[in-house]
């Protein structure tokens, strides 16, 4: 049986292949910097439920923005991403054992952890997956029930998150390099600076958004500390019941 050989196999497809791989990377590496964002705000229930009101205001337009802007980049991207984790990480690291190789196999193994991450977190809670988050008035309790089933749960959500911040962050590194932004060794190494620090930054932030529901997230907390929907809650109406006036 012929050898496969990557380079000859792989190579003539690889460039036009490998710009789209980095593209949806980097379409989805932004939406998880959005979800982030929001998940932080779980340290504040109310203001957590309200954001997930705004994304759930873009219906019936939102299944069609999921599936654009999110699940289609993120197909793409993992597909060819555990082509290259198949074919690449054995011949990369083991031909040219350095430390930018190390890292490159560390990006190909938190692309998979985040794969699986990813896979278990749409089937626990998106509503096409089997057990449905409840986005009305109940986000909060949702999300927090979901990631205290277990300790194993738990820490895999950190796990998940962080793989997911070093994927993304390596990912920018090596993403300059694939457009020709950083031709340069100088170059590349202050764009690996400044991924460091966006790294550490958002590190920092998935951290805050595991512990809110993690560690502070409270499944049973009262719905009228999460509720924004006026038409069922009298208290958030105007002078009704001691309410406050917006």
């Amino acid at each position: 049986m012929k050898k496969f050989n990557f380079d000859t196999i792989a190579a003539p497809r690889h460039f036009l292949l490998r710009r789209l791989h980095s593209l949806m990377g980097l379409t989805f590496g932004a939406y998880v910097t959005i979800h982030l964002l929001i998940n932080a705000t779980g340290l504040w229930p109310r203001a957590y439920q309200q954001n997930v009101d705004h994304i759930h205001n873009l219906e019936p337009m939102l299944p069609l923005i999921e599936i654009t802007a999110i699940f289609i980049p993120l197909l793409i991207h993992a597909l060819y991403g555990l082509y290259i984790t198949k074919v690449g990480v054995k011949y990369n690291t083991l031909k040219y054992p350095y430390g930018s190789n190390v890292r490159y196999t560390l990006q190909r193994w938190a692309g998979v952890i985040l794969f699986l991450f990813i896979a278990y977190h749409v089937i626990t809670l998106h509503r096409w997956g089997l057990a449905k988050f409840n986005p009305h008035n109940l986000a909060y309790q949702s999300t927090a029930k979901a990631i205290q089933v277990n300790l194993a749960i738990t820490l895999f959500y950190l796990l998940g998150t962080w793989s997911a911040v070093f994927h993304w962050a390596n990912g920018l590194w090596s993403a300059a390099i694939v457009w020709g932004l950083t031709t340069t060794a100088p170059a590349q190494k202050r764009w690996g600076q400044l991924c460091c620090l966006f790294g550490i930054t958002m590190l920092l932030l998935a951290t805050t958004a595991w512990t809110a529901f993690a560690i502070r997230g409270n499944p049973n907390l009262p719905i009228s500390q999460t509720q924004t929907d006026e038409r069922s809650n009298p208290a958030l109406r105007g002078g009704e019941h001691g309410g406050i006036e917006r």
